[in-house]
């Protein structure tokens, strides 16, 4: 039985993950302070979304009414949309530096990561709050790195769900 527990819990697997989510947090933290902040209320397109969350079920009123799934979370957590996509972001930057890692070497991954952190699309989301884009990215990325499982198609679905570009961007 003891054999058993051992062979099930891998504190290989601990340390790797623990390694992982350091890594993310100190560039998550880097692009925090690159980018000069972080904005914590939804704005422009962002305040639709939360009103949309706010308003579910009913979507009659809204102007995406297609683009439902970051919402959808919102409704669920009663979180902001601006907090959720603080949380995506830094789920993007560690599955970003968990895929990378992977395929690259460890230097190379931290460079990569750091340089996204510095792009207008960590920028975006952290300061102009409430698009969905972080979301579908996260998606994107989720279906590349299940591409030869059944896990893809539901990714990919989730990402119709919040973004209609996946049908172009994916293929």
């Amino acid at each position: 039985m003891v054999a058993q527990i051992k062979k099930t819990f891998n504190y290989r697997d601990i340390i790797d993950t623990l390694y992982k989510l350091t890594i993310s947090l100190v560039i998550f933290g880097f692009g925090l302070f690159i980018n000069r902040g972080v904005s914590l209320s939804p704005t422009s397109l962002g305040l639709y979304f939360d009103e949309l969350a706010r308003s579910l079920p009913d979507i009659s009123s809204s102007p995406f009414p297609h683009r439902i799934l970051l919402p959808f979370i919102s409704y669920i957590t009663r979180l902001d949309v601006q907090i959720i996509n603080i949380i995506l972001l830094f789920l993007f930057v560690y599955n970003l530096f968990s895929y990378l890692l992977n395929n690259r070497g460890v230097k190379t991954t931290i460079l990569i990561c750091l340089i996204f952190s510095t792009t207008m699309v960590f920028q975006f989301h952290i300061i102009y709050g409430g698009y969905p884009d972080i979301l579908s990215l996260l998606l994107y990325l989720l279906c590349l790195k299940n591409i030869k499982n059944n896990f893809f198609f539901i990714y990919f679905f989730l990402s119709l769900l919040v973004r209609e570009a996946a049908l172009i961007v994916l293929p």
